[in-house]
């Protein structure tokens, strides 16, 4: 494995503030050439140069930019016949920030395209075939974690909590007191006749408000007051012996 010290730039933030995407991608490629060209001299080894064949890369979380150098572990996952496969990885504070894959292939200056590894260059790359120590953890879930019982319990458990719902029996509340009766399930069909729904009678009509008396119903006529007398829905004193065909 080899270790390459980046150090990251103030032009490399974009408008949100951390370093650039494309930045990023930089940093994997200057990892790869020091890999290639490290502890070289003296040896003629990729004279003609390299070629990147192919860029894999996950952004894990922002990278800001910081005075100390970020420290980009990179190392040999394959050696074909004139490919050379590398992965890297890089951590602020414990934290891991991207990791990437990349495809190199040797060129040929004559021909201009890829040609194979020789074996002095396999030797050179063979050095850096060791992972770093320990993989990655993935991120566990926010929340309950439900979990196998032992052999034996018959019912699954959770690892942050009480059981779920339906699994085994609740456990009683602190104190000691024992837990509220479950409530009946529903009938389902075919369990026997559902009893009839009672329903409350219409409500009496109200008066409004305002108005002094009592209720009467739509289409009867009020009682007469005292000392009148009601004739033809008309109401006229009593005793009262004037015609009503007669215009005086």
């Amino acid at each position: 494995m080899y270790t390459y010290m980046c150090r990251t730039r103030w032009g490399d933030m974009d408008a949100f503030g951390h370093v650039n995407n494309l930045k990023v991608l930089q940093y994997v490629q200057e990892a790869v050439y020091c890999l290639l060209y490290d502890d070289t001299e003296g040896q003629d080894l990729f004279e003609d140069g390299f070629m990147i064949a192919r860029h894999e890369i996950d952004y894990r979380s922002p990278l800001y930019h910081c005075p100390t150098p970020l420290p980009v572990q990179i190392w040999v996952e394959r050696l074909g016949r004139s490919s050379i496969s590398t992965t890297c990885e890089a951590r602020r504070r414990g934290q891991l920030v991207f990791q990437a894959r990349t495809v190199t292939v040797p060129t040929d200056a004559a021909t201009r395209r890829s040609r194979p590894l020789r074996e002095a260059e396999r030797h050179h790359l063979n050095r850096y075939r060791v992972r770093p120590a320990g993989p990655v953890a993935p991120v566990a879930p926010v929340g309950r974690v439900p979990v196998r019982s032992p052999a034996g319990s018959g019912s699954p458990s959770s690892a942050n909590g009480p059981p779920e719902h339906g699994t085994g029996a609740p456990s009683p509340p602190p104190g000691g007191a024992p837990p509220a009766p479950a409530r009946a399930p529903h009938p389902g069909p075919g369990a026997g006749p559902v009893p009839p729904v009672r329903r409350r009678p219409p409500p009496a009509p109200r008066a409004p408000r305002g108005l002094r008396g009592p209720v009467r119903a739509p289409g009867t006529v009020p009682p007469a007051p005292p000392g009148t007398a009601a004739t033809g829905g008309r109401v006229r004193p009593a005793g009262s012996t004037r015609d009503r065909s007669c215009p005086h």
